[in-house]
Parts: C-alpha cells; sequence; structure tokens
C-alpha cells in the first residue's frame, strides 16, 4: 500500500498527465482543422462556412430567437458573425 505522501505525488502527476494529453489532443485538433481547411475540404461545414449575404440586425435576432441556429462564430471582434441553421 502507498503511503499518504506517495498517494498524493502520483494523484498529482496523474493530473498533469491528464492536462498535458488534454492540450495536446486540442493542438491536434485544430492543427487537423487548419490542414482539412486549407485542403478546401470543409468548405460549407461549421469550420469553414461559405460566405451568404448581409442582414439586418432585427433579421439576426429572429433567427436567433427562433433557436433553429446549431452553430454560431464570431470574428474580427465581432464585425463578422456566422452561422449554421
Amino acid at each position: 500500500k502507498l503511503k499518504d505522501g506517495e498517494q498524493e505525488k502520483l494523484v498529482n502527476l496523474q493530473r498533469k498527465a491528464d492536462i498535458q494529453l488534454d492540450r495536446m489532443l486540442t493542438m491536434a485538433s485544430t492543427w487537423s482543422r487548419v490542414l482539412l481547411s486549407l485542403q478546401g475540404k470543409l468548405k460549407g461545414t461549421q469550420w469553414d462556412p461559405e460566405n451568404s449575404h448581409r442582414i439586418d440586425y432585427s433579421e439576426f435576432r429572429r433567427l436567433l430567437d427562433s433557436n433553429h441556429v446549431h452553430f454560431m462564430e464570431y470574428s474580427n471582434y465581432g464585425q463578422t458573425v456566422s452561422g449554421k441553421l
């Protein structure tokens, strides 16, 4: 049986390993998405939506209130908003 100090070190090490694994998975996922986007394989998906037309704020608000929006992305400090219904 492990002593309390050893058990605490083991738990701390496992926590650090879990955090590192999560970071690596996030980074791999991001790179994968970037590469697929550069290859044009994500066109029209939520990760690389096609440009549409400009809409008035009232229309935008109506769409949000309809609860049919599946994905929303803000870019350029909120200047550009894209979504998927």
